[in-house]
């Protein structure tokens, strides 16, 4: 499968590492060249702009600061019928009130199947996934199932359970449960990342 990823930050260099690794052909786009390069060498990944990246991409990883998901999507070209995986938080003020950037996204790229998951575990958690007797849920919410079942396989090779929670209209809630896990993170008083595991 060809992935483009649109972010070189931490969480879409643990998936490009992890979906290489596995087979698939790997493209991380970023804004600072020599950043992504670096991380590109070291996961074996390639490097694109984020148009060419998305160009001949089966799936795309959009990894960027929620503030730019739109701006950055409706500049990779035509987006029909591609997977678009929204990994992207809404974080400050306001947050609460503020469209979903999964349902913004979905508006933005008519025709692109989005589905909203790998937003809820922290970094860090990627690297221990491998062999864990209980591996720890991903939820993914999404409206097209051919789309939905692509990405439970992709959620699978990187180490996560995948847990369908229905359609795109849940996405704010997925995003909110996001703030909730990073405010138990980092909030007053914590030492770190708050891990959930889950079991069906």
């Amino acid at each position: 499968m060809k992935i483009a990823i649109i972010g070189a930050g931490n969480v879409g260099g643990a998936l490009a590492a992890k979906w290489a690794k596995v087979g698939h052909t790997v493209t991380i786009a970023g804004r600072d060249q020599d950043k992504t390069k670096a991380k590109a060498d070291q996961v074996g990944a390639r490097v694109a702009t984020p148009k060419g990246a998305a160009k001949d991409a089966d799936v795309i990883v959009m990894a960027v600061p929620s503030a730019n998901l739109v701006d950055v999507a409706t500049e990779l070209g035509d987006l029909k019928g591609k997977i678009i995986i929204d990994a992207t938080n809404i974080m400050g003020p306001g947050a609460r009130t503020a469209e979903s950037p999964a349902l913004a996204l979905a508006k933005a790229v008519p025709g692109a199947k989005v589905v909203k998951t790998f937003n809820t575990a922290f970094a860090q958690i990627h690297g221990e996934t491998k062999d864990k007797a209980v591996r720890p849920s991903q939820v993914l919410v999404g409206d097209d199932q051919d789309a939905k079942d692509t990405v439970k396989v992709l959620i699978e090779e990187a180490g996560f359970e995948p847990f369908d929670a229905g359609g795109l209209e849940l996405a704010p809630d997925l995003e909110g449960f996001a703030r909730i896990n990073i405010s138990l993170a980092y909030g007053p008083g914590q030492k770190g990342p708050f891990f959930y595991y889950f079991k069906r």
